[in-house]
This record gives C-alpha cells, structure tokens and sequence, in this order.
C-alpha cells in the first residue's frame, strides 16, 4: 500500500484517517468467496493479491469532537409551528 493518510467525506462531515491492509479480514473474505464461488473461473482473480489490496481498514486520526447537527440541515417543526 503506497497511500497511507487521507481524508473521507460523507455529506457534511469530513474525517482524517488512515489506511493500512486488513490481512484477517482479507482471508475471511477469500474463505467466503471460495465457498461461493468454488469451481468458478472467476475464482482465482477475485483472490489475488490485486483484488485483496482493494480491501483496507480505515482508522480515525483528527481530533475528536463532539457531533452538531446543523440547524439548517433538517427541519423538523410541523408547518405553521
């Protein structure tokens, strides 16, 4: 893995994080995949090692701050309230 910092983005809020190769869970997904796919020709690709450096564990790493909802983001007064 040549990336290791970076940053996600879901609606309105933005985390720093850190990625890094999730071996354990890489394992359980190929285990998974063999059951399911067994005896398949697109067995092989879906378990090398290209498609298993495709699965990382994300960890946070800015400061931890409490959750604000912004007040504009939702409006849940009843018309005429």
């Amino acid at each position: 893995m040549q990336q290791k910092p970076g940053r996600i983005i879901a609606a309105v809020i933005t985390k720093d994080v850190t990625f890094e190769p999730d071996g354990p869970v890489n394992d359980l997904i190929d285990d998974a995949y063999r059951t399911k796919y067994h005896g398949n020709a697109y067995l092989a690709p879906m378990i090398r090692r290209p498609a298993r450096s495709a699965t990382v564990k994300s960890r946070h790493t800015g400061p931890r701050r409490a959750f604000r909802q912004n007040r504009h983001s939702v409006d849940t007064a009843a018309p005429g309230r």
